[in-house]
């Protein structure tokens, strides 16, 4: 083989090498591009899927937040009587701002509609005295309402749930099961056996 000859087949290597080369790059340049591409693609949805998470919660404390905000504003504080009237049973009062102001005796209707969504048909647990508030503001509605004792009000203030009684009145008081902050209270007329006992 001459000169010329193995000048063509160095040539003729090279020329494969480097097209072989340069396709290798080029694939690789590709890939690189491709997973670039991958990269801020998965970049941007971690970002939605971050920022849809934040708007999530934020729309969920809002909703807190109106809630208890609406509970503030609405309730302070409610009672109910048994009352020895035939044609109307129930006494319905409420307090819309606090305690200290005077109540807002509800007609019948409403007063009827309160006591079913309350007890619904279960009669026999309806108390003769029902309320329903703040701690706060149970302590100054049976204070004024039912002579309650200084040395009895701290049952009100320390217990979650506590029976007592005053002013003829046997109660028991136990905190709402949605709003610790609130109290029920219940209380009937006391017999004359739960009298000799004491």
């Amino acid at each position: 083989m001459g000169f010329l000859g193995a000048t063509k087949i160095a040539f003729l290597a090279i020329s494969i090498i480097g097209t072989t080369a340069t396709g290798g790059i080029g694939l690789s340049y590709k890939l690189k591009q491709e997973m670039a591409k991958y990269a801020r693609k998965k970049r941007s949805d971690d970002r939605k899927e971050k920022n849809l998470e934040r708007q999530k919660i934020k729309a969920e404390r809002e909703e807190l937040d109106k809630k208890e905000l609406s509970r503030k504003l609405v309730f302070k504080a409610e009672a109910i009587f048994k009352s020895s009237e035939v044609d109307k049973p129930y006494v319905c009062w409420e307090w819309s701002k606090n305690i200290h102001e005077s109540h807002t005796v509800l007609d019948e209707q409403r007063c009827q509609e309160k006591v079913k969504e309350i007890w619904r048909d279960n009669s026999e647990s309806q108390p003769e005295r029902w309320f329903k508030s703040d701690w706060s503001s149970a302590i100054v509605f049976f204070e004024k309402y039912l002579s309650l004792p200084a040395y009895k009000q701290n049952l009100l203030k320390t217990q979650k749930e506590a029976s007592w009684d005053s002013g003829g009145f046997l109660c028991n008081h136990k905190k709402d099961i949605e709003d610790d902050r609130i109290v029920t209270v219940n209380c009937n007329k006391i017999e004359r056996n739960y009298l000799r006992r004491r």
